[in-house]
């Protein structure tokens, strides 16, 4: 649990007994440089502590944790972004800019992680997919998420019912919310789609 971990982010260390301040850079220690899953921001708030505890005489410095060795320990950690710690803040622009970098990183390793299942959903069948039967992506653009290769390989693998549901879709997407600004993004795949679901249609007629 690490309770010891979080007396001592957020606690004065003069106000710790000498067995919680102990203990608590034990669990620090760990936290940074053992701990395979770790949440993103606090992992940063961590090893910026740690130098502050260095440069105000509470602990020696421990040259794995220096500042040039973060990246370095940051790159072999699964990171998790809890909302839990989404409110904290770095005062050192280092640890800050650092902290950001790597958000970004995960954010698109997340957002990639969700679009291929996405698509593998959708790809096995419209009809039964997240994007048809849920509600996450209704207020969100996604669409244009996808290539226009995505697209085609989709229309290839579908079958007719799934095309019937696909354009069901996109008619009470746009018809329902009324919102032309907030799926702005997907006007451009939205043309390529009317085309090639007319596409479709005429091949279906002339076969």
């Amino acid at each position: 649990m690490l309770l010891r971990l979080h007396k001592l982010l957020y606690q004065e260390p003069y106000r710790l007994s000498e067995t919680d301040f102990s203990e608590g850079i034990r669990e620090l220690k760990t936290y940074i440089l053992n701990e395979k899953e770790v949440h993103l921001k606090k992992f940063f708030e961590c090893c910026y502590y740690h130098e502050y505890l260095v440069s105000n005489g509470y602990i020696e410095q421990d040259k794995d944790i220096e500042y040039n060795q973060i990246s370095k320990i940051a790159d072999q950690k699964k990171f998790h972004n809890s909302p839990k710690f989404h409110n904290l803040t770095l005062s050192d622009e280092r640890y800050k800019n650092l902290c950001e970098a790597y958000i970004g990183k995960f954010s698109y390793i997340t957002n990639q992680d969700e679009l291929d299942k996405l698509f593998s959903s959708m790809e096995n069948s419209f009809a039964n997919c997240e994007l048809y039967v849920g509600n996450s992506y209704k207020l969100r653009p996604i669409l244009n998420e996808f290539s226009e290769k995505d697209w085609r390989t989709l229309f290839n693998n579908w079958t007719s019912e799934d095309i019937g549901c696909f354009g069901n879709y996109l008619f009470t997407r746009y018809e329902i919310n009324e919102s032309k600004k907030r799926f702005e993004k997907e006007k451009g795949t939205i043309r390529f789609l009317k085309n090639l679901i007319d596409e479709g249609v005429q091949n279906s007629v002339s076969a």
